[in-house]
């Protein structure tokens, strides 16, 4: 009989204040550059934030974001 481990339930991304995100990123060197509509998503928001945790928690030396728009 296989040996059948359980699927990962994908966990949802928290979702964080504006508060909360400028405090996850103070005092790191980071530079964000988005547009204003972005920093007001907070879908966006949770997904930069969740990034940074993964890299602070991680051995992770460099996490680079770059979208080119138009979508």
């Amino acid at each position: 009989m296989k040996d059948r481990t359980m699927p990962q339930k994908r966990k949802k991304p928290k979702k964080i204040s504006g508060k909360e995100f400028r405090k996850l990123i103070k005092g790191r060197n980071i530079l964000i550059k988005v547009d204003k509509k972005a920093l007001k998503d907070k879908d966006f928001r949770s997904l930069v934030a969740n990034l940074f945790q993964m890299a602070f928690s991680e051995e992770v030396t460099q996490v680079t974001l770059e979208f080119k728009g138009p979508f």
